[in-house]
């Protein structure tokens, strides 16, 4: 998510199977996202291969909510204005590899969800 200038964000840890202010829970936002997905690279020296990204089980969740400041009394209104709304964030593990054998790296992530379906990591 974009952070907008003179935005604040709060965070609140919830539990897994419990619905959040967005109407969903943060275990059915992972589920709707998780296990493995490959596509296809192109690496920008030349050739081609098949990336997969890997989501794993949920470690622990957030709800967090952003709040954009008001303007100052002069109207002027901030240079950077990119909107980012309430969102989950969910701890995961990630692992990302390809199959040339460049990458073969796992971490621990977090994937911000919002709206159902559609994950950043």
């Amino acid at each position: 998510m974009a952070r907008r200038a003179g935005a604040t964000r709060s965070k609140e840890d919830i539990g897994a199977d419990d619905v959040s202010p967005l109407g969903f829970s943060a275990r059915a936002a992972l589920t709707a996202i998780s296990g493995e997905r490959s596509v296809p690279l192109t690496w920008a020296k030349g050739g081609s291969t098949t990336a997969t990204v890997s989501v794993g089980e949920l470690v622990a969740a957030r709800f967090v909510r952003s709040t954009v400041a008001k303007g100052d009394s002069s109207g002027a209104e901030p240079a950077l204005a990119v909107d980012c709304s309430d969102h989950l964030q969910i701890d995961v593990p990630l692992a990302f590899s390809t199959e040339d054998g460049a990458f073969d790296e796992s971490f621990a992530g977090s994937v911000s969800g919002q709206p159902f379906g559609v994950a950043q990591f």
